[in-house]
């Protein structure tokens, strides 16, 4: 499991913060959906004038009817909602793709960095096993070795000895007089 230091966690929560604002803000569709400012007022009725054959014919500069401010101010109104619901969307999706790439790409540094400490301290750890292991071994061996070698020079002194001794002795009571 990886621990989370305070820098990652906070990022971790900046991110689940976004997502969380991102899918809010799309549930409750926000900015609202309908035009919930000012209050609500009659409606201004008019009555045109119905036109005639002499009005169908050819349409003056005078006879084109501007649109309305009303059907302008709700037109805007509708384009700064949607440019503003889409707006928050796309911010949302992008951060949280910037925020689980981010935290991929640290969880994997983070993986990797773990690894290579947990290898290299089990590394130094069977080396200097291996390494007792084999100088024990080593010294084992030496110290037969060595026991053997002067275990046979003293036998050769001490039989040589006994053996000069004896020949000594026997000379000597050979030479004697009996």
């Amino acid at each position: 499991m990886i621990e989370l230091t305070g820098k990652r966690k906070i990022w971790v929560a900046a991110a689940v913060a976004v997502v969380a604002l991102g899918l809010g803000a799309r549930y409750f569709e926000f900015p609202s959906g309908s035009d919930m400012s000012g209050t609500i007022a009659p409606a201004n009725r008019s009555v045109a004038t119905q036109p005639g054959a002499v009005d169908m014919a050819a349409p003056t500069q005078a006879a084109v009817q501007p649109v309305p401010v009303a059907m302008t101010d709700d037109a805007s109104r509708d384009a700064s909602r949607d440019a503003s619901r889409d707006a928050s969307r796309d911010a949302s999706r992008d951060a949280a793709r910037d925020a689980s790439r981010d935290a991929a790409k640290d969880a994997s540094r983070d993986a990797a960095r773990d690894a290579s400490r947990d290898a290299s301290r089990d590394a130094a750890r069977d080396a200097s096993r291996d390494a007792a292991k084999d100088a024990a071994r080593d010294a084992a061996r030496d110290a037969s070795r060595d026991a053997a070698k002067d275990a046979s020079r003293d036998a050769a002194r001490d039989a040589a000895r006994d053996a000069s001794r004896d020949a000594s002795r026997d000379a000597a009571r050979d030479a004697s007089p009996q």
